[in-house]
């Protein structure tokens, strides 16, 4: 998935991915360099981990997200798209909307 950065402040950041977006039964998704303090419907508050806690991030900023279960996150959208680091390489229909 793909979050944009909504709030920052010193401490925390939130994206605009939640519960909504995500299948959450195997936990919360993962963003590298960040640590998820919590998932509400339509957000995700963030910490930089220690590793990255110098990293700079802004509003409007894009942070991959990393669902914890993928079966259940893709049954909630039309489309995936397939990436190759940056690139958009390929997208598919998903069938399995709503089941």
């Amino acid at each position: 998935m793909l979050g944009t950065v909504i709030s920052t402040s010193k401490d925390w950041l939130v994206i605009d991915v939640g519960l909504k977006s995500l299948g959450m039964d195997h936990g919360n998704p993962t963003v590298d360099g960040f640590e998820v303090l919590f998932c509400s419907d339509e957000h995700t508050t963030l910490v930089p981990s220690k590793e990255s806690a110098s990293t700079k991030v802004s509003v409007g900023d894009k942070l991959r997200v990393v669902p914890a279960h993928i079966d259940p996150t893709m049954a909630m959208h039309e489309l995936a798209y397939l990436v190759r680091g940056d690139e958009i390489i390929d997208s598919w229909s998903i069938d399995l909307r709503g089941w």
